[in-house]
């Protein structure tokens, strides 16, 4: 199918003479990389993509399958060996970069981030929490959307 999107100012000024790359991602395959489009003058994006699949459009360039950018394959994260995951599991927060998310959290249905509690009385810090930052529920992909949880 033939698709064409008209972006805002703000994508069509960063895009502009800039290649943009496309994965495609379907039931026999993830993350195959398609020929880069370009956006035209008036900011209007055309591709053609297969029913039933997925398209990731980056400009991010020389991304991997793994999410990572790397100059050179050397430049690359090692990929740990698999390993049972660490039970009983606990997590405090304290580690945590303020405003992003935990590792091992899945957001569903919603947005969570680490932020610090405060005692208001006193306007000191008591500790670090795990908060739902989105508080409407999100437009689903298909049909209803859940309602805001996270799972680890």
């Amino acid at each position: 199918q033939h698709l064409e999107f008209q972006l805002s100012d703000n994508l069509t000024a960063a895009a502009r003479g800039r290649d943009l790359e496309v994965w495609a991602t379907n039931a026999t395959h993830w993350f195959r990389r398609l020929e880069d489009l370009r956006v035209d003058p008036e900011g209007i994006l055309r591709i053609s993509m297969e029913v039933d699949a997925i398209l990731t459009i980056s400009t991010l360039h020389e991304a991997t399958k793994q999410g990572q950018r790397a100059s050179s394959p050397k430049d690359a994260p090692e990929i740990p060996q698999p390993a049972p995951f660490p039970l009983p599991f606990q997590e405090e927060f304290d580690a945590v970069e303020l405003h992003r998310s935990p590792p091992f959290f899945a957001d569903q249905g919603g947005t969570f981030e680490v932020v610090e509690d405060m005692d208001l009385v006193r306007g000191t810090r008591l500790n670090r929490v795990l908060q739902q930052q989105v508080l409407q529920v999100p437009i689903g992909w298909s049909g209803a959307a859940p309602e805001p949880h996270a799972l680890w």
